[in-house]
């Protein structure tokens, strides 16, 4: 083609050029610099490249370009998929898993497994309410009306992980002391002492409070309470705090 001339060549149809198929001649693109590109029938999945640019140097930036490409999977003549394209670009694009693009099983199967996340998601949080306010429940219940206390002993009985003074003592009101009863107590005559002992003798408000060494004489509102359970290492904890 010439580039200072607009008109096209003569150009025979069946001789010159072949028709795209038996209803539709050949195409006529009109390019930007002014020039017209004929494309009559091409082989399936043919690819062509146009370039246009001024001047007689090498293309730039400036350079338009066109492609045309042939498919070989649609048996539809050129109109019919026009039309159907045109049909196609006027519908609304659905979006969201109701609408989704893939295959209708995978959809079904991935708004189940959303469903299910989300019914999980709800009764973890119920789950963890419900724990939250039974513990609650159970902390009132007994710092309320059960009285538990927690001590930490200076001395007295030891258990198998740790002596009296490593551990922490969990105590409840005690009101009718009686012998072989673990009980938390203050010693008379010493100041900040409490002894983890074991009550061997009770006679009216005088106890005998006995540990693994020694026994203390000590009266009934000496008591800070029952002993009914023990958490061994956590006095080391409050033994930083006393020094």
């Amino acid at each position: 083609m010439s580039r200072e001339s607009n008109e096209i060549e003569s150009v025979s149809v069946g001789k010159d050029i072949e028709p795209i198929t038996e209803t539709q001649p050949p195409l006529v693109i009109d390019l930007p610099e002014g020039q017209k590109l004929v494309v009559g029938k091409l082989d399936p999945e043919t690819v062509i490249e146009v370039a246009t640019w001024r001047g007689t140097g090498r293309p730039d930036s400036r350079t338009n370009r066109l492609m045309l490409g042939v498919s070989s999977n649609s048996t539809r003549t050129i109109e019919n998929q026009i039309e159907i394209e045109a049909h196609a670009s006027t519908e609304p694009i659905r979006t969201g898993h109701q609408y989704s693009y893939a295959n209708e099983p995978t959809t079904t199967e991935e708004i189940k497994q959303l469903k299910m996340e989300k019914n999980m998601k709800k009764k973890s949080k119920w789950k963890l309410l419900l724990s939250s306010a039974l513990a609650l429940a159970l902390i009132s219940l007994a710092l309320g009306p059960i009285g538990m206390r927690f001590a930490h002993p200076t001395e007295g009985i030891g258990t198998k992980l740790g002596s009296a003074k490593s551990s922490i003592a969990i105590v409840i009101p005690i009101k009718n002391p009686k012998v072989g009863t673990n009980v938390i107590t203050e010693v008379i005559n010493k100041e900040n002492v409490l002894v983890l002992g074991s009550i061997s003798v009770a006679s009216n408000d005088d106890l005998l409070i006995s540990t693994d060494r020694k026994s203390f004489q000590v009266k009934t509102s000496n008591l800070h309470g029952k002993v009914v359970a023990v958490l061994p290492f956590f006095g080391l904890v409050a033994n930083l705090f006393n020094k």
